[in-house]
């Protein structure tokens, strides 16, 4: 990072876009390893400035598609993020690989929202450009959209078809880094289902693939195993892997999942008949929702906090 600003500093009273697109992608990635989606998509907002006016498209596309997923996954609310994401679709126009990437947060944030339909036939649109282009891991990765989708939808059935289905792409790839992360989702999912041996796997799956510093897979490999640890009745053991969870995602500024880890803790603390403790967890899962713009989930959220005694 250090590196990189001290570049920039240089280069900008230069005006040579070539080597400030360059500059700032480099300080993305710094922040992109740092887990600050918020500082990802700023960098990269520059680099797709400078790129477009050096005449670097190749690069313009890769800082777009990383882009579209800083806004989403970062702490960009849906009021803004979603506008920025519709207008960056649109001016890919034409690029079918672009596109296909593009989609992405807009599907997530129509999910959000609760416009289930749409969000769909995005999905099967950018479902049917990779598979035409032959691409069929970055095919698979849909699943990161249409899982959380299909879950916010009430269908848990189809999140865990999706999720499952990519998840078998990705072993057979031997791509460890999606897998890590995608198996403890997985996870999540067959456990709502109740199929916990099936959700042990997933667990075990998620655990081997994840690399000691992939904040999203330690926290979703531990998301799983905590509520697994829970439907066993080790309630001790789940509340501590569950903040275990917690912790890790809190390593970044996702606020999205920051939530959803934290539904996870409320769901072992509820079976450990804990409810005031569980209302405190839902608390902060409400405020993340929110801020973020997750609409569903926040109506959701609410409810079960309603629902949940005092004491």
């Amino acid at each position: 990072m250090d590196v990189a600003r001290e570049a920039l500093r240089e280069l900008e009273p230069l005006g040579d876009d070539k080597a400030l697109a360059a500059a700032w992608a480099l300080a993305g990635q710094g922040e992109n390893l740092r887990g600050t989606w918020e500082g990802v998509a700023a960098a990269l907002e520059h680099v797709v400035e400078h790129a477009r006016r050096a005449g670097e498209r190749a690069r313009a596309t890769e800082a777009l598609h990383l882009l579209s997923a800083g806004i989403f996954w970062g702490p960009t609310p849906l009021a803004t993020g979603l506008p920025r994401a519709e207008a960056m679709l649109r001016d890919a126009r034409g690029d079918r690989w672009l596109e296909s990437w593009l989609m992405r947060p807009v599907i997530g944030f129509y999910a959000m929202q609760g416009r289930f339909e749409e969000a769909r036939e995005l999905v099967a649109l950018a479902h049917s450009t990779l598979d035409e282009l032959g691409q069929p891991l970055y095919l698979a990765t849909l699943a990161f959209w249409s899982g959380p989708l299909e879950t916010l939808a009430g269908d848990v059935v189809a999140a865990e078809r999706e999720l499952g289905a990519a998840c078998d792409v990705f072993q057979a790839a031997g791509e460890q880094g999606w897998l890590s992360t995608m198996s403890g989702f997985h996870a999540v999912a067959l456990d709502a289902l109740g199929r916990v041996e099936e959700a042990e796997e997933a667990v075990r799956v998620s655990k081997d693939a994840a690399t000691s510093d992939d904040y999203n897979a330690q926290a979703f490999w531990r998301w799983g195993e905590a509520k697994v640890l829970a439907r066993r009745g080790r309630f001790d053991e789940a509340e501590r892997i569950g903040r275990e969870a917690v912790a890790w995602i809190d390593r970044s500024d996702e606020l999205n999942n920051q939530a959803w880890v934290r539904m996870g803790l409320v769901d072992v603390l509820r079976l450990a008949q804990r409810p005031a403790d569980a209302r405190e967890v839902l608390s902060e899962a409400i405020a993340r929702f929110e801020q973020k713009g997750n609409e569903v989930m926040t109506d959701k959220a609410r409810a079960l906090f309603d629902e949940l005694p005092a004491r």
